[in-house]
C-alpha cells in the first residue's frame, strides 16, 4: 500500500541531511518511578496502565483482558474501505512496550546497531520485519534464561488486534484523545509545518496548520502518553505487527491475521514523522514487504502467553 504520506525511502544525501536535523532536541519525559519490575512469579497486571520494567529496563503497561470494536466506523474522516469494524476479545491480557524500541535497547539486545543512528533515546528506525522478530526472539531467551519470565510467555511484534487494543486504550475515537487532528501535536510527530519548512518541496503534502516541534524523528517519550500511559502510538515511526495484510480485519477471540497475505506485505501501524496526520488514526492500516527497510519504520513489542493456533480466527 502506498500514498503520499508514506514516502518511498528518502535518498542518500536527502536522508543525511534529515538525519542531521533530528539531532537536535533529544530530551524525554520518563517516569522514573516505576510500579514494579516484571518476574515469572508475578507475570500478570492487575489495571489498564499498570507500569513495569523487565531486567533490562525497558519500560511496560499492562493491557488488561477485555473487549473492544476494532476498525473505525462509516462516518469517521478519512477512513479507509480495509477499515471495517469487528468485534474482538482478549482472553488474556499483555504487557505492550511503553514506547518504540530505542536505539540503545536495540544494541543492548542485539549487540547490533540500527542501520541508521540518531541516539540512544531515538527509535531504532530504518527496520526490517526480520529485525523486530529477532530482537524479540533475543530478548525472550535472554529473560528466560534469567528466569524473569515463565515458559509459556513470550516477547513479541503485536498482533494487529493487540497493537490497536493499545493503541485506543479504552477510546472509540479517531485517536486517543479525540476526532479532531488539532491535538494530534501533543501526542504524535507527523508531517506537520516543521516538515514542511525542511524540504518545501519534497514534503508539500505537509499540514502547515499544525506544528509537533520536530521537523523531522523525535526521541521516544517527547509527546503526551495515551490514556494507558503508552507513547507514540501516533506517529514518530511506523510499527510493525505480527499479521500479513489482509482487506478483512481479523476478530474473535484472540485474534490473529493470516500466516500468509495477498502479496501486499506485513501490517504497519500507527503513522510516522512522514505521515499526514489522518494516517496516524487509530484505526488506520498501511502494509510493507518483509525485507524493505524505511527510515520511517521502527519496532514496538509486547510481552503475551504465546499464541495457540486453536485462537486463532479469521475471517
Amino acid at each position: 500500500m502506498s500514498d503520499s504520506a508514506t514516502p518511498q525511502p528518502l535518498s542518500t544525501w536527502n536522508f543525511l541531511g534529515v538525519l542531521a536535523v533530528c539531532l537536535i532536541g533529544s530530551s524525554t519525559t520518563w517516569a522514573d518511578d516505576p510500579v514494579r519490575t516484571l518476574s515469572s512469579q508475578d507475570i500478570q497486571g492487575t489495571t489498564a496502565g499498570e507500569r513495569t520494567i523487565n531486567s533490562v529496563k525497558i519500560p511496560f503497561c499492562w493491557c488488561p483482558p477485555g473487549k473492544f470494536t476494532m476498525g473505525s466506523p462509516d462516518q469517521e474522516s478519512h477512513r479507509h474501505d480495509d477499515e471495517g469494524q469487528v468485534e474482538v476479545t482478549f482472553e488474556h491480557g499483555f504487557w505492550i512496550s511503553q514506547h518504540e524500541v530505542t536505539e540503545a535497547e536495540y544494541k543492548l539486545i542485539t549487540n547490533r546497531s540500527p542501520r541508521s543512528s540518531l541516539g540512544e533515546n531515538y527509535p531504532a528506525a530504518d527496520m526490517r520485519s526480520g529485525d523486530a522478530r529477532r530482537f524479540a526472539e533475543m530478548l525472550t531467551k535472554r529473560e528466560k534464561e534469567a528466569g524473569q519470565i515463565p515458559d509459556d510467555w513470550e516477547y513479541a511484534m503485536p498482533t494487529e488486534a493487540q497493537w490497536e487494543y493499545a493503541c485506543r486504550a479504552g477510546t472509540s475515537t479517531s485517536f486517543c484523545f479525540g476526532d479532531s487532528e488539532q491535538m494530534l501535536p501533543e501526542f504524535g510527530n507527523f508531517a506537520d509545518k516543521q516538515l514542511l519548512s525542511f524540504d518545501p518541496s519534497e514534503y508539500r503534502y505537509s499540514d502547515s496548520r499544525l506544528d509537533d516541534g520536530f521537523p523531522t524523528l523525535a526521541p521516544v517519550e517527547s509527546y503526551r502518553a495515551n490514556p494507558w500511559g503508552i507513547y507514540d502510538m501516533h506517529g514518530n515511526v511506523w510499527e510493525w505487527c505480527l499479521d500479513e495484510y489482509s482487506p478483512k480485519l481479523p476478530r474473535g477471540k484472540n485474534p490473529q491475521g493470516p500466516e500468509r497475505g495477498n502479496g501486499q506485505g506485513r501490517v504497519i501501524r500507527g503513522g510516522s514523522w512522514l505521515s499526514h496526520y489522518h494516517y496516524c488514526r487509530s484505526a488506520m492500516r498501511n502494509a510493507h514487504h518483509d525485507l524493505n527497510s524505511a527510515p520511517y519504520i521502527g519496532i514496538r513489542i509486547v510481552l503475551c502467553p504465546k499464541l495457540r493456533n486453536s485462537e486463532r480466527e479469521r475471517q
